[in-house]
């Protein structure tokens, strides 16, 4: 912390209202970053949003020393608002306290980018900013808004500044903190863990632990040994010799050489034996090479080895060019050694095959980050998926009041959200964590009037990110996702040439949108377990459970911002391989994919190599849980949507499964996938010795593989003294003899000679 604290002798905190000339009043952007730090700690009096009707005027700093956000509290909101409990800010304070640990921020947003201030902005459009206080509409600029994310649970500090230099600056200072705390964490993770257990366990509160209190925190850490020896070792590490109360006692970093001296590593001790010249625990750079080649596989020089020795050998007193246990020990924690290929963290994989050769992160209902039935809908739920790199959104539209869709799980109690919101922060974080292409699967519940807005703000708020160019007429497959890097697809349903908005009138099975039905099983289970409420007048609760009676008509502006997804009713394999473009394609529940799976697994593989299959959670899952997704993998679909709002097992495998290839989203099926079933090429070459070519038989055989059994497709047998060398190509035939039409193998044959054994043989 040493270095940190550098930064912060007393100084002048940011300018407030009113101090424009103030040093740190308004260039505080420019300023290094040791000054703006410095202001920080004297603290700047900024709003508190916690609704549109909730203002908090407080005043924030920075606590260096215990690295950590504060402010002055206050009783009331400074505007409208009832007494309430001081910050009940979710996961990343305790209740009624004024802290924010900057090691539990995550990200520091410019501008309007939470649920919060795009209430507050949509108040802007309707231009009801006169009905805030006077003293508030002077700040209210987005220029002045910034957010603070805290804590796995993602809650969210909306603030705003006095002027946008103030802003500025807490945002550069915040995210440089933020970038110190994340090298911190990684550089010291071990000791922080060991201090924080120290102050859990310091009972009487003196900074210390006396040698009780030591042994209590060794039981919890399930660390058992006698005692004799544990006060050896305390004694040891006591080199300051403190005594509270008349009892010896370690202070934090004595407890951490007293643990290390605990942890003794006896398997890296052995390996350090086995490959040091002297059977000792001291290596020089020729046995650390000799170890990396034989055990790790990595072959190094010993100028490289060297660097790492200098690198890891922690010890003042260290053996120039020698790697002692504890240099050795911080080597195996590097992430060189970890058990995942570094080599994977960054895009490694061939990006330039069609796109339906990938998988693709994939999201189911990403507004909602809650249950399915009851809870809100948010756009976090759109940026922490991108951030993640999660690459395919769901998006699901519905008519909304004053002529805005709106977006929300219909047919239940969740809360609504602006798609212009959705957009917007979709335009901001599409390409933030990685440049390969989103995905924007709509599931479209509106009116003609209200998709020609929503074609309207895909077109304006997506803006060059959108893809509209329509399919070449000579594509037969997916561009690759390098070719679309840093587009925006919309995967909807499109009307088909020269068919009019009111041309696409089908009935209402065949219209059916992709989760309806498992909504409606979702929603019976609901009603089947709550008791049933009785409302009066109204304002009673209504949840129309009917399906329309005709189906929806698709607007030809939505339409034609389909090119690449176009969302088709899936009946066949049969009828997808003979009528389908390639662009076509279906979504699937769990459990109807899963029957395809087992009854027609081929096919399903087969298809998934041309068309893309997205793959959602079943409707009774109500609390959000997931499916294992490892069985769509298997059979090649693209985009199998998971809940990422719930880390369960299922999502964390997702989520090992999109670690690879730099977290971009993308991850290459495997060969036996999207090998070209109907034109294989397999570029190999067999020699064969026929010591009496006479008497041989060639037969070829071509058999499709899969998990259950090798089916013969077809074969052709002749005599090896029949057969002609050079380019052939070879007429398949059934197992009755019948030529299979169109059905050829394409070799190259070449005869040779050659003595063996004092004889004359012929290779093939």
């Amino acid at each position: 912390m040493e270095w940190l604290r550098l930064y912060f002798p007393q100084n002048e905190g940011f300018a407030e209202e009113g101090a424009e000339n103030s040093t740190c009043g308004t260039h505080q952007a420019s300023m290094p970053i040791q000054v703006i730090i410095k202001g920080m700690t004297m603290g700047t009096v900024m709003y508190k949003v916690r609704s549109p009707d909730r203002w908090y005027r407080r005043k924030y700093k920075v606590d260096i020393q215990n690295m950590r956000l504060t402010y002055a509290p206050s009783s009331k909101p400074f505007w409208k608002g009832k007494i309430t409990t001081v910050c009940k800010c979710g996961s990343y304070s305790h209740a009624g306290s004024n802290i924010v640990d900057l090691f539990e921020l995550e990200e520091v947003r410019k501008g309007w980018n939470s649920d919060v201030f795009n209430k507050l902005e949509a108040k802007f459009r309707r231009k009801l900013q006169a009905t805030l206080h006077p003293q508030l509409r002077s700040k209210l600029h987005e220029d002045n808004c910034f957010s603070l994310i805290i804590g796995p649970a993602h809650s969210v500090l909306d603030l705003i500044a006095p002027n946008v230099h103030a802003r500025d600056a807490w945002v550069r200072g915040l995210r440089q903190l933020i970038a110190c705390c994340k090298h911190m964490q990684v550089q010291h993770d071990e000791e922080k863990w060991l201090k924080d257990l120290v102050r859990k366990a310091d009972v009487n509160g003196n900074g210390s632990l006396n040698f009780e209190e030591c042994l209590g925190l060794l039981n919890q850490l399930n660390i058992g040994m006698r005692r004799k020896e544990a006060k050896k070792l305390f004694n040891a590490a006591n080199f300051r010799k403190v005594k509270i109360a008349g009892e010896d006692a370690l202070e934090p970093d004595e407890f951490v050489q007293f643990y290390r001296s605990l942890v003794h590593r006896p398997e890296l001790e052995e390996l350090m034996k086995k490959y040091s010249v002297s059977k000792s625990i001291l290596w020089g750079s020729e046995e650390l090479k000799n170890f990396l080649q034989k055990e790790q596989n990595m072959s190094l020089s010993i100028e490289e080895c060297e660097d790492l020795i200098e690198e890891h050998e922690p010890n003042d007193n260290k053996i120039p060019e020698y790697l002692s246990l504890e240099g050795f020990q911080s080597l195996m924690l590097s992430p060189d050694q970890n058990i995942f290929n570094k080599k994977h963290r960054i895009i490694y994989q061939d990006m330039t095959q069609p796109l339906s050769h990938y998988y693709i992160a994939s999201s189911h209902n990403t507004y909602l980050i809650s249950g399915q039935l009851i809870g809100d809908s948010s756009i976090e739920g759109y940026i922490q998926a991108l951030m993640r790199g999660c690459r395919c959104l769901e998006l699901d539209t519905w008519d909304g009041p004053d002529g805005e869709p709106i977006i929300f799980h219909g047919y239940t109690l969740t809360s609504r959200i602006l798609l212009r919101d959705v957009l917007e922060s979709i335009q901001k974080y599409a390409f933030r964590a990685s440049q390969y292409p989103v995905i924007l699967s709509i599931e479209n519940h509106c009116s003609l009037p209200y998709q020609v807005k929503m074609a309207e703000y895909f077109v304006n708020i997506l803006g060059e990110y959108l893809y509209q160019e329509p399919i070449d007429e000579d594509e037969e497959h997916f561009p690759s996702p390098e070719a679309l890097a840093r587009k925006i697809f919309i995967k909807s349903k499109k009307l088909k040439p020269q068919q009019d908005a009111d041309g696409l009138m089908m009935a209402p099975e065949e219209f059916m949108l992709e989760d309806e039905e498992e909504r409606e099983e979702a929603i019976a289970v609901m009603m089947a377990s709550a008791p049933t409420p009785e409302f009066e007048g109204e304002e009673g609760l209504e949840l129309p459970m009917a399906a329309p009676s005709h189906a929806p008509r698709i607007a030809p502006e939505l339409s034609d911002l389909v090119n690449y997804f176009s969302a088709k009713r899936f009946s066949s394999f049969a009828e997808s391989r003979v009528c389908w473009h390639f662009s076509d394609m279906s979504s699937f529940s769990e459990t109807v994919a899963l029957n395809l799976a087992y009854d027609e697994g081929s096919d399903f593989v087969a298809h998934n190599r041309k068309h893309v299959s997205r793959i959602y959670p079943k409707g009774t899952r109500t609390d959000s849980t997931n499916y294992d997704p490892v069985p769509y993998w298997n059979i090649g679909c693209q985009l199998v949507a998971l809940n990422y709002q719930t880390w369960d097992e299922p999502m964390y495998i997702n989520e090992a499964k999109f670690a690879q290839n730099g977290r971009c989203g993308y991850v290459l099926k495997p060969k036996y996938l999207i090998d070209n079933g109907f034109n294989p090429m397999w570029n190999e070459t067999l020699k064969f010795v026929l010591n009496a070519p006479e008497e041989a038989i060639f037969n070829f055989r071509v058999k499709d593989e899969n998990v259950t059994s090798n089916q013969l497709i077809g074969q052709f047998a002749l005599p090896c003294t029949s057969m002609c060398d050079g380019y052939r190509h070879i007429h398949l035939e059934d197992c009755r003899g019948q030529r299979l039409e169109r059905a050829t193998l394409f070799v190259h044959v070449e005869f040779s000679q050659y003595a063996m054994n004092r004889k004359t043989s012929t290779a093939l």
